[in-house]
């Protein structure tokens, strides 16, 4: 390999200078092209947040910054505010907290949620709640169930069931736009 790259090397400098500029700058374009792709493929996304579903967590019209990689090395954790794919299969990306893992059990009750017949709290978030029902179901192996924070104005689990693992893109990590409202979600 470093004998390929010596090559190469001797032979782009043997070029007439107007064509060994051009070459380097090409090399230097389709470095940065593969590096952008890699990056947005497996480090970090943006997304904008195009429903109120989440409000007061996040408004819409909030951009933020999805961390991808953390979901492939360590667990999802009820609670996370995370992006995922449409679980209708049109293309669209959702933003939802996590409530339910798998194996767990979980029904709401006049708007409060139950995990395993106990009343679920998280402490230092703000829920709009409802007044929903939903009879207990049990949550499969590898799917989360998901509910917005604005749950009277938010389509989610109650709706579509349980998000499967594979269709997690990763976790909302900050708000960058608009400046006010730069923040780390949680």
């Amino acid at each position: 390999m470093r004998h390929a790259y010596q090559d190469w090397q001797t032979r782009k400098q043997a070029l007439p200078k107007p064509c060994s500029t051009f070459v380097h700058y090409a090399e230097v374009c389709l470095v940065s092209v593969l590096l952008v792709l890699g990056i947005r493929d497996w480090l970090v996304q943006s997304s904008k947040v195009v429903s109120g579903s989440m409000i007061p967590t996040l408004a819409i019209q909030d951009r933020i910054i999805v961390l991808k990689w953390p979901h492939h090395f360590a667990s999802i954790n009820r609670g996370d505010v995370v992006l995922f794919k449409s679980p209708h299969g049109d293309g669209k990306e959702f933003v939802k907290r996590v409530v339910g893992l798998g194996g767990e059990r979980v029904s709401i009750r006049n708007g409060l949620v139950y995990i395993n017949q106990k009343p679920l709290h998280f402490p230092g978030v703000h829920v709009r709640a409802d007044a929903s029902n939903l009879a207990e179901i049990t949550i499969p192996e590898n799917h989360f169930f998901m509910l917005g924070d604005n749950r009277r104005y938010s389509q989610d689990s109650r709706y579509w069931g349980t998000v499967h693992r594979d269709a997690i893109i990763g976790n909302a990590w900050f708000i960058y736009w608009p400046p006010r409202s730069a923040q780390i979600v949680w």
